[in-house]
């Protein structure tokens, strides 16, 4: 049975960085949050393209929330 592919959307923060980025002059801050979303989306469709290899059967679980001692966490 063929695996079901993953759609990766952009996240709205991650485009709306980059029209910012295009029209004006981002604050140091803002830089640093528009490298690491790139940085996290890039790692992403890395982690699918690898996962998409697997040859062995099994269940891939993407954004999974958990809560520890009332702080929660999220496993990609």
């Amino acid at each position: 049975m063929p695996k079901p592919r993953k759609l990766r959307h952009i996240p709205k923060e991650l485009l709306i960085l980059r029209y910012l980025n295009i029209r004006m002059m981002l604050l140091d801050q803002d830089r640093k949050n528009l490298y690491n979303a790139e940085k996290g989306l890039e790692g992403e469709v890395k982690f699918d393209q690898l996962t998409e290899q697997l040859q062995s059967e099994g269940i891939v679980i993407n954004g999974l929330l958990l809560k520890l001692d009332n702080h929660f966490f999220q496993i990609d």
